[in-house]
């Protein structure tokens, strides 16, 4: 009876197995790539976050694609050990990496990052504002936001804004540099809560940790569509663009506390539909250097394809987020 048992668990287990096998195979074959690694060459990206996940994949896939990439990281012990792994494997076109240490949670390093990058680095080519933080639970920041508020939107928008005139310097309107937002799909859960922008506003008791990743993500997808707007008017030749890289293995998800059950539950689903660092990066490399997102500005890409936003999320919202941003890191680093 015991025997039968095991061998009826065991054939279902091997089926189950089986059958996760298959579907990610064909989920595998649904999802294009990004091919135009020649593209990169010559090319400089900075890159925040770029110490783990899918930024240092990013950073792995430029540099050994003959690109170059100023890798900016809070801890610049964890970055050192990242671009030491990645130049250990050289390629015939190997590009080049350097490190500098940047804090997204602190204003005034931001700000002394982008002096640095711009006295220091020849050229920039596209922005990519990767590093986040998800879940974490309520920290303020020096300069008085929630963290992930800071973190996620207002750090980047801050870098944007600073770094803005020498990437644009580097453009042209047949060969525009770019700006990425890493962004994601959750933004569809988010508030534009006014306060949020407000120094000192967010306390524990009106902190939702449920909300705070949703709520940041949409922050700073409205206030790229705004500011593609801006630039557009300003006549400046650099794409704007957000781009998800859809459910990605990496650390972010660090602060979710599952159970093992939960864990086991999930686990076929995140088997089959959970994307690898290397394959996020890729979509991200789409929005940052493909030939065919050059005609995209302000948009939300995911899968390789612009995607319309949620239509509550308008254009009035959008400047009003802007404004919002604009006046938040005005007032902070003046």
């Amino acid at each position: 009876m015991a025997n039968d048992i095991l061998v009826s668990v065991g054939k279902m287990s091997a089926g189950i197995a089986s059958a996760i096998i298959i579907l990610r195979i064909m989920n595998l074959k649904s999802w294009r790539y990004f091919q135009e690694y020649n593209r990169l060459q010559g090319k400089t990206f900075v890159i925040t976050g770029a110490n783990c996940g899918i930024g240092k994949e990013l950073t792995r896939q430029i540099v050994t694609s003959g690109g170059n990439v100023v890798m900016l990281c809070r801890d610049t012990q964890k970055g050192k050990i990242a671009m030491k792994e990645i130049l250990q494997k050289p390629t015939p076109t190997m590009g080049t990496v350097t490190l500098r240490r940047m804090d997204l949670n602190s204003f005034a390093s931001v700000e002394n990052s982008a002096k640095e990058i711009i006295e220091s680095v020849p050229r920039i080519d596209c922005l990519i504002n990767n590093a986040g933080v998800m879940m974490a639970p309520f920290s303020m920041t020096e300069d008085g936001f929630e963290s992930h508020m800071q973190s996620n939107h207002l750090g980047h928008a801050l870098l944007t804004h600073l770094l803005l005139p020498k990437i644009a310097s580097f453009g042209s309107p047949q060969n525009p540099t770019r700006v990425v937002f890493v962004s994601s799909t959750l933004y569809k859960r988010g508030n534009i809560i006014e306060d949020h922008f407000k120094s000192g506003a967010v306390t524990p008791e009106n902190f939702d940790q449920k909300f705070a990743y949703s709520n940041s993500k949409l922050a700073s997808l409205l206030f790229a569509r705004e500011l593609s707007n801006e630039v557009k008017r300003r006549g400046l030749p650099v794409i704007i663009n957000s781009a998800s890289p859809g459910m990605v293995y990496t650390n972010l998800g660090r602060h979710f506390n599952m159970s093992w059950y939960q864990k086991l539950f999930l686990l076929p689903f995140f088997a089959v539909f959970v994307r690898a660092p290397v394959e996020g990066a890729r979509i991200i490399l789409y929005a940052a250097a493909s030939e065919k997102s050059l005609h995209s500005n302000g948009a939300f890409i995911q899968s390789y394809e612009e995607k319309p936003i949620e239509p509550k999320f308008d254009s009035e919202m959008c400047k009003k987020v802007y404004q919002l941003t604009m006046d938040a890191i005005n007032k902070s680093h003046s």
